[in-house]
């Protein structure tokens, strides 16, 4: 949700700095959840958003979360230490 908001905000004020703000309200996007359970283990719930509506758990479910929190790594140095350290965990 803060990473909507913070955009959102973002959006806005630069409309209000040119000039151009149409008084949009907030809209919050359900994406689905993720949780991380251990041991190879994670759920994934999307029963709640606008789009597909599924739920996974297991291996397939704790993929997805590591694809999602690889994806949300921002700097070149935490992409290449992130699987790093996954690997430096599995051995």
């Amino acid at each position: 949700m803060a990473n909507q908001k913070a955009k959102y905000l973002t959006k806005k004020l630069n409309r209000m700095i040119k000039g151009k703000d149409h008084n949009e309200p907030f809209v919050f996007h359900n994406m689905g959840s993720l949780a991380y359970l251990g041991g190879w283990q994670a759920i994934y719930d999307r029963t709640q958003t606008e789009r597909v509506k599924t739920k996974e758990a297991g291996r397939f479910a704790w993929l997805l979360w590591r694809s999602a929190y690889f994806t949300r790594t921002l700097s070149m140095r935490n992409k290449i230490l992130v699987p790093f350290y996954w690997c430096v965990a599995l051995l």
